[in-house]
């Protein structure tokens, strides 16, 4: 387990929404629906959080 310190877990948190804003940009580009990926980012985010 991670010991959570002031900071880690907003850390991580920012870290995952600019990760899922980069996989947003790539759907986009290649003209996908950006609604694909919820699914897959709403189970990691309840992982991180």
């Amino acid at each position: 387990m991670l010991i959570a310190e002031p900071g880690v877990r907003q850390l991580a948190r920012e870290a995952l929404r600019q990760h899922l804003e980069e996989l947003r940009e790539k759907r986009r580009a290649q003209g996908r629906e950006v609604a694909l990926g919820l699914p897959v980012s709403t189970r990691t985010y309840d992982r991180v959080r």
